[in-house]
């Protein structure tokens, strides 16, 4: 019979064996993914990550992730991460994680040396797949990810270091002033009437999606939902490309210099544009009313916005228009907004009846909402959008059909990804992005108007920026490409 002391003497020594030989009774989870957060892949990008950062080198259109921050997000991801608890959904979105991770290392990596690309590309390429095939069960990646807050596109120190809860009220009488005259002048002159315009259609090189039916349309789109576990519209490549051409705009350009050009953006070093007409794309997601809606965004820039006058502070280098169509879940137009590349003149054009505007109430600075004639019939695939000379202001929207614009058309424009801004080549050979690393701005594009709205905590106001970076008001916080920026201002009926 063994007695008290001799028991205690016992599971002393076998504790002292357990610590020396790591023995346990039960493996815990914890343990389990020891060795993935400490393998050396792992380690690997995230060293890589913070010598990147520290030379001011990465990309600003996705974030970091906490204690992972080779993983790159956008805010639609973030928007997801208190609902990743199953498997399936972890998966999908793990996916969507990659597929952002992935491009922007790849362009990072582009706009480095060739020795740095040499010596690195293969090995983090081979290490993110690694990675992410792992992160699925991975629960202290996840848990991390609960935590992470998605920076916004403000400077909250110069808020109130510029007294913004007095400043603010001095900002009121210029956006309304805004407001009405954009009312006012809306759809005032249609493209027909405008001096000196010229018409650009998209130009034709994707084969049959002129013809795009309704039914296409949507049995494109109910596959694409079902696809996947987070129930995301995620059309494949070749159904993104005709879907950008079906629903193309038609830019009706006021024309009165070579500012007024939407063209290529090029860098000599110095970012301007060419003379051949381009635009950009880009896709996004919003949620709205129980589902994630598909988003189609046209990019035009300009050389420039020419002065008015010498006392004009909106006016320099580059300038440029973002044009946006968000499609129900069947594929339909639900309704249309833009703003300027600096992320100024967000207006929204509703095209159902069914969508009913918010009420905001202590709100400075309120959306611009402008009602459109809607057609009788079904919404047609292709619309005119006039635009000011020098200002580049909408000034009109128009239904237009498929099979007119060809006759009309002055020049065509190209259809080209706007991923392509984030590493385009120098003369030198190398490669680098329009915007910088800081905030996501263009270089040479500042305003004077900053001078006056730092309070509003908008980095260098006015200037021209990369898309996740698009603050959209001066008085309190709203970004461009907030997948919850729909439901904010509109309810359905």
């Amino acid at each position: 019979m063994i007695n008290i002391k001799q028991a205690a003497w016992l599971i002393t020594l076998y504790v002292l064996y357990c610590s020396l030989t790591g023995c346990s009774v039960q493996p815990s989870t914890k343990q389990a993914t020891t060795p993935y957060i400490e393998s050396k892949c792992h380690n690997y990008l995230t060293e890589q990550y913070h010598q990147l950062s520290q030379q001011h080198t990465m990309d600003q259109q996705t974030q970091p992730v906490p204690q992972y921050p080779y993983v790159r997000i956008n805010r639609l991801l973030a928007s997801y991460i208190y609902t990743l608890d199953t498997g399936p959904r972890r998966t999908a979105w793990l996916a969507q994680a990659y597929q952002e991770t992935n491009k922007a290392w790849k362009i990072d990596v582009a706009n480095l040396p060739k020795s740095y690309q040499t010596l690195h590309a293969q090995k983090i390429d081979s290490c993110l797949q690694q990675t992410f095939s792992k992160l699925v069960d991975n629960d202290q990646f996840f848990s991390a990810l609960r935590e992470f807050r998605y920076p916004d596109a403000y400077i909250s120190w110069r808020q109130w270091a510029g007294l913004y809860p007095l400043t603010q009220y001095f900002l009121v009488p210029g956006i309304a002033a805004w407001h009405e005259e954009a009312s006012q002048q809306f759809n005032q002159s249609s493209v027909t009437t405008l001096k000196n315009t010229v018409i650009y259609p998209p130009e034709q090189k994707v084969p049959s999606a002129t013809s795009l039916s309704t039914d296409t349309i949507q049995s494109w789109f109910r596959h694409a939902y079902q696809n996947n576990a987070l129930q995301l519209p995620l059309l494949r490549p070749e159904q993104l490309e005709k879907l950008f051409y079906h629903y193309a705009p038609v830019w009706s350009i006021q024309k009165q210099g070579d500012y007024d050009t939407p063209g290529e953006v090029v860098l000599t070093p110095q970012p301007t544009v060419s003379n051949q007409p381009v635009t950009y794309t880009l896709t996004s997601m919003t949620r709205f009313h129980g589902k994630t809606l598909l988003q189609l965004n046209y990019i035009i820039w300009f050389k420039e916005r020419p002065a008015s006058s010498i006392l004009d502070i909106y006016s320099g280098n580059l300038d440029g228009v973002i044009w946006r169509v968000t499609l129900t879940e069947k594929g339909e137009p639900l309704i249309f907004d833009s703003i300027h590349t600096c992320g100024c003149y967000h207006t929204f054009f509703p095209l159902s009846e069914r969508l009913q505007t918010k009420q905001v109430t202590n709100h400075l600075e309120p959306p611009l909402i402008i009602p459109i004639d809607l057609p009788k019939t079904s919404h047609p695939a292709r619309w005119a959008i006039s635009i000011s000379s020098a200002e580049h202001h909408i000034t009109g929207i128009q239904p237009l059909e498929l099979d007119t614009t060809a006759a009309k058309a002055d020049k065509a424009y190209t259809l080209q990804s706007y991923d392509q801004l984030r590493s385009l080549p120098l003369p030198s050979g190398e490669r680098k992005s329009l915007f910088d690393e800081e905030f996501g701005i263009v270089s040479t594009t500042e305003r004077a108007e900053r001078w006056i709205l730092w309070p509003s905590g908008v980095p260098s106001p006015g200037a021209m920026r990369q898309w996740g970076n698009h603050a959209t008001l001066f008085i309190g916080q709203r970004h461009f490409d907030d997948p919850y920026l729909l439901s904010q201002l509109f309810r359905w009926r």
